[in-house]
C-alpha cells in the first residue's frame, strides 16, 4: 500500500488480514531513497517543498500509526549489515522482511494452539467453551 493507507482506521481493518510490515529508518535515509532513480514520478516530491523536509514532517504526523505494523525492519545501517550511508542494502531488507513475517505468523500459530489447548482442557472437564473466545468473558 501507500504510506498514506495508515491514514484511515478502515485501512487498518483491511490491513488486519494480512501483515504489515513497517520498513522503518531515519528520515534523510527515507528522503535519499525517494529522491533515488525513481524519484521524479513520485506524488510526494511533487510541489516547492524538499524531500528532506516532507518526509520529516509526515514521518512526524504518522509514525505512530507506522509503529503499529505487525513487523517493523529497520532500513538504517546500525548493525554490520552494510549499506554506509545508503543504509542496508535491498536484499538484507527482503531477508528481514521474510524472517519478520516468518516470526509473526508463527507466533499467531502458537495463540491459536493454545487457545485450541484450553479448548479441549475444558471439554474434558465438561465445560462448554464460550462460542465468543474459549473462555473468554
Amino acid at each position: 500500500t501507500g504510506g498514506g493507507a495508515v491514514l484511515r482506521r478502515k485501512n487498518w481493518g483491511y490491513m488486519r488480514h494480512a501483515v504489515v510490515v513497517y520498513l522503518e529508518g531515519p528520515d534523510g535515509l527515507l528522503a535519499s531513497r525517494l529522491e533515488g532513480a525513481s524519484g521524479a514520478g513520485r506524488p510526494l516530491l511533487a510541489g516547492e517543498e524538499t524531500a528532506a523536509d516532507k518526509v520529516k514532517r509526515i514521518m512526524g504526523e504518522r509514525r505512530k500509526l507506522y509503529e503499529e505494523a505487525d513487523v517493523t525492519v529497520s532500513i538504517a545501517n546500525d548493525d554490520g549489515a552494510g549499506g554506509g550511508a545508503e543504509g542496508v542494502p535491498p536484499p538484507e531488507v527482503a531477508r528481514r522482511v521474510l524472517a519478520g513475517i516468518a516470526a509473526k505468523l508463527r507466533e499467531h500459530e502458537d495463540e491459536k494452539s493454545s487457545k485450541l489447548d484450553e479448548a479441549r482442557q475444558s471439554a474434558r472437564a465438561g465445560q462448554v467453551p464460550n462460542p465468543k473466545g474459549f473462555g473468554a468473558a
